[in-house]
């Protein structure tokens, strides 16, 4: 009965779901992203994940800390430089918060642009919404410039 009472202790300190929040696409690459948290056993949040796929097959998961203040979590990375970042200083891991989507918006003169959007817990559901609406797709739109190329992200459309 120890053993059993042992067993199912530890199994309850391990527990974890996995929640994907958006699908992310852009338009250099082919592949996909997705954003999700990884959930203790109350639902609260224990970190964050960014997953990438191409052609439906995963090819890497990196975790993050779910304390994004400061520096933030980097979301997307092209060689050096951090493309997309995710910053939040009022982020709650049991109700959620306030998070800034940092994104560079021209890598020559390195300037930053960023959206706001929320992460909202709804009982044991996890949202992120922008101006009302529940968002679950993200595409980040190409700044190209003649000769240069892509240069940065013009616009992150949310739906």
């Amino acid at each position: 009965m120890k053993k059993l009472l042992l067993l199912l202790f530890t199994l309850n300190l391990s527990y974890a779901a996995t929640k994907d929040l958006l699908l992310m696409t852009n338009e250099v690459d082919p592949g996909t992203m997705r954003l999700g948290i990884e959930l203790d056993q109350r639902n609260d949040i224990k970190s964050f994940y960014i997953s990438s796929y191409n052609k439906g097959k995963l090819i890497s998961k990196a975790s993050y800390s779910s304390d994004i203040s400061g520096y933030g979590a980097v979301v997307y990375k092209k060689g050096k430089r951090d493309i997309v970042r995710l910053v939040s200083n009022e982020l709650s891991t049991q109700h959620g918060g306030i998070i800034i989507v940092k994104y560079l918006y021209n890598g020559i003169k390195m300037n930053i642009k960023s959206k706001i959007v929320d992460l909202q817990r709804i009982a044991d559901q996890w949202r992120i919404v922008k101006n009302g609406k529940i968002i679950t797709r993200v595409h980040f739109k190409s700044n190209r410039k003649a000769i240069l190329g892509t240069i940065g992200i013009k616009d992150i459309q949310m739906n």
